[in-house]
């Protein structure tokens, strides 16, 4: 979940089946478990608003398989799954949020085993960059992320956001460069001299030298001649 979300871990934790809709795969993030001086204490988000995050069906798939479970345990202790609930717990009968630094040890012994050098926290900036690198436009990944913004956004992930400006640099360089004109593919303006009249066929949109093409004149009067495929 905090890698599809991009959420934080004490928004993770602060998950009630009432946030999050499994018909529609949208997910409420508008609560934050953390820490204090006086306890563990449930307040709003960082940026103090509230978003919703969509996730695909997978995911949706094993929530629903979640709540199965936990609706199949919790009568056994006499206890009703309802909208209430928590979603991650660490107490039989969920009536608990799970402590977020638990998430942190459990994650990082997890990731021992497998011989991974990470922490918890790399599967929100995972989220954010691989969306980004994907092309995915950056007022998006920021409200997924609870960004206020995209400046922030920005900020930390200027290096994925470059990278993806120059993929989108070769695609539009890739659009506008063809094979050339009068051939298969190519995309020209053809502006006639002045004095020199345009041939009848590109005026009245017959087919160009090149197969599949057709030239037609951009507007009304004299102007460019569009030839393209």
């Amino acid at each position: 979940m905090s890698a599809v979300l991009g959420a934080r871990r004490g928004e993770v934790v602060a998950l009630q089946w009432e946030d999050i809709d499994l018909a529609t795969g949208v997910v409420r993030l508008d609560e934050n478990y953390v820490r204090t001086a006086d306890g563990m204490l449930l307040k709003d988000t960082k940026a103090h608003q509230m978003r919703r995050v969509s996730i695909d069906a997978p995911t949706v798939a094993l929530l629903r398989q979640h709540r199965e479970d936990c609706a199949a345990r919790l009568p056994l202790l006499g206890v009703a799954l309802g909208d209430r609930t928590w979603v991650f717990s660490a107490k039989p009968d969920m009536s608990q949020p799970r402590d977020p630094a638990s998430l942190t040890r459990r994650y990082g012994r997890l990731v021992a085993k497998l011989g991974v050098d990470t922490v918890l926290e790399e599967l929100r900036h995972y989220s954010a960059t691989e969306l980004l690198t994907a092309g995915v436009d950056l007022r998006t990944v920021a409200g997924r992320l609870g960004h206020g913004d995209g400046t922030m956004t920005l900020r930390h992930y200027a290096a994925w956001v470059g990278s993806a400006d120059e993929a989108a640099a070769g695609v539009i360089g890739g659009r506008r460069s063809g094979p050339g004109p009068g051939r298969c593919g190519s995309v020209r303006l053809v502006r006639p001299r002045a004095g020199i009249p345009v041939p009848s066929r590109a005026r009245h949109g017959s087919p160009c030298r090149a197969a599949g093409s057709r030239c037609r004149r951009r507007g009304a009067g004299p102007g460019p001649v569009l030839c393209a495929r």
